[in-house]
């Protein structure tokens, strides 16, 4: 069988990569301002040595190119300086976008350019290249249609001991815009509300008159249960539960109303078997996979349906 989409090369060491969710007919109004429902989004970079690869989240657009095949064009890449994303996921209606960053979460707001201003940035390129006399192609070349602008970040994870640093390993939004969940080497589960302020008081004399956008953080669960590192985390559809997948071998289903344990899925201990993935399908279906715990063997891959009594397991 022939391949659905063609190669690209991101230029540096990818660690973490989603796509943009499915939007419904209620956001079309802000459908202009947001990443294209063909997007996907990958993190990673050189890390804080100076490797001389860059720390990136770059976004890829799909296009069908004149053979058929779904073709990834580089539309917009972003540089986190010294600071690399491990870990990444975008909000529901395509506007926010979290990253892991070491120790701590980082919550980046997308801005669509206007083709009047992707016009004067190429415009702005080409003539600073033919005043170096260097020739680029465009496929050489990311002319950026938008721009990320960091909103929030804060500490989100505590180290073990001295001798082990913390270390946020997955970040994930909810049903809404400001509802997330991260998870990390500390064991622990957080989930957090953001929220945007306008403050009126602009000190700058240029923007006065200006609103200027503020946006704060607040943690509304502590949640305790694992003791090995969180691997993974997913809100289902509806907001009502938040699974998180564990090094413990135990998969836990959080009641997001209460803050407490739903249910413990164990995983197939007896086959040496723990948690490296966990994905809502739908509010009433739950997938898992589990992996090894020394890397090498077979995987299982089970499917857990709710019914009356809880959430309970059926293999497939």
């Amino acid at each position: 069988m022939a391949p659905g989409y063609t190669n690209k090369l991101a230029g540096f060491p990818i660690f973490g990569v989603t796509s943009v969710k499915g939007r419904d007919a209620q956001d079309e109004e802000n459908e202009k301002g947001c990443l294209p429902l063909t997007a996907i989004l990958v993190v990673g970079g050189g890390g804080a040595a100076r490797t001389g690869i860059k720390n990136c989240i770059s976004v890829y657009e799909i296009e069908e190119n004149s053979q058929g095949l779904g073709e990834a064009k580089n539309i917009v890449q972003h540089e986190t300086d010294s600071e690399v994303c491990t870990s990444i996921d975008v909000s529901p209606s395509g506007h926010l976008v979290a990253c892991s960053m070491g120790d701590s979460c980082g919550v980046f707001a997308y801005r669509k350019f206007s083709s009047d201003e992707v016009k004067a940035n190429i415009e702005k390129r080409l003539a600073s290249e033919a005043k170096k006399k260097q020739k680029k192609t465009m496929d050489e070349t990311i002319d950026n249609v938008g721009e990320f602008k960091m909103i929030l970040q804060w500490t989100t994870d505590v180290p073990l001991d001295k001798n082990t640093p913390a270390c946020q390993n997955v970040v994930k939004f909810g049903c809404r815009d400001n509802l997330m969940a991260t998870g990390g080497d500390d064991c622990l589960v957080h989930v957090w509300e953001i929220s945007e302020s306008k403050d009126n008081n602009v000190s700058d004399e240029k923007q006065k008159g200006k609103k200027e956008q503020k946006w704060t953080v607040n943690r509304l669960y502590k949640l305790a249960g694992h003791s090995k590192e969180i691997r993974d985390l997913d809100f289902d559809p509806s907001g009502t539960f938040l699974a998180s997948a564990s090094k413990d071998q135990g998969c836990r289903i959080w009641d997001i109303k209460t803050g407490k344990l739903a249910q413990l899925l164990p995983a197939d201990t007896a086959s040496g078997l723990t948690y490296r993935r966990c994905k809502f399908s739908s509010s009433t279906e739950l997938i898992t996979l589990q992996i090894p715990n020394g890397g090498r063997g077979s995987s299982n891959i089970v499917v857990w349906k709710a019914n009356k009594d809880g959430i309970g397991g059926v293999w497939s």
